[in-house]
């Protein structure tokens, strides 16, 4: 057990210093870029979507990876709720099929899809890896949550939360790249 409990720490300390990275990255290439505008005396305001601040794309960037921790690490903490929930609505169909396992990973591909969409949408260089690392984000966050609650690694859900995440990845990789590709 005790195992476990520390598998499931790394997992959480994995996890948010997944989401930290990402925002530390954001802010570098923002800021280097930004930097190279300034020396080549542009305007740097201009190019960021959203707003003429430069700084409130910073809070957005941070904002947005924070939303994403919580609501996945949120999610995989209310799971036996969700669980219960479920199995009383659906208590008279087939045992076979885990309702609650479905709607929970249905919901977390909607999320991974808004963080897909809103990638396709804006015009930047770094695109994929920052979608990459939201989806990490996502995926790992929810299995941090999932796991503290129930206070084990369950490696069944360990395989389909990277099964989901590699397929997203993949799909992520495609639609960013065709859409890179037409926005050029």
């Amino acid at each position: 057990m005790g195992t476990q409990i520390i598998t499931t720490i790394i997992t959480g300390i994995f996890s948010i210093l997944s989401g930290c990275c990402a925002i530390l990255l954001k802010n570098y290439l923002e800021m280097r870029k930004s930097n190279r505008a300034i020396s080549a005396g542009t305007s740097v305001t201009a190019e960021i979507p959203f707003s003429d601040n430069k700084n409130s794309n910073y809070k957005y960037s941070s904002g947005r990876l924070i939303l994403i921790i919580l609501i996945a690490f949120i999610t995989g903490i209310l799971y036996p709720e969700i669980k219960l929930l479920i199995s009383n609505l659906f208590s008279s169909s087939s045992h076979d099929i885990h309702w609650d396992a479905l709607i929970t990973l249905i919901f977390l591909s909607i999320v991974n899809l808004i963080i897909l969409v809103h990638y396709s949408r804006i015009k930047k260089n770094f695109n994929q890896l920052f979608y990459q690392l939201e989806t990490l984000l996502l995926w790992s966050s929810y299995t941090c949550g999932w796991s503290l609650r129930n206070g084990s690694v369950w490696m069944d859900l360990v395989s389909v939360a990277i099964g989901f995440w590699l397929a997203a990845v993949v799909i992520g990789f495609i639609v960013l790249a065709i859409t890179g590709s037409i926005n050029k």
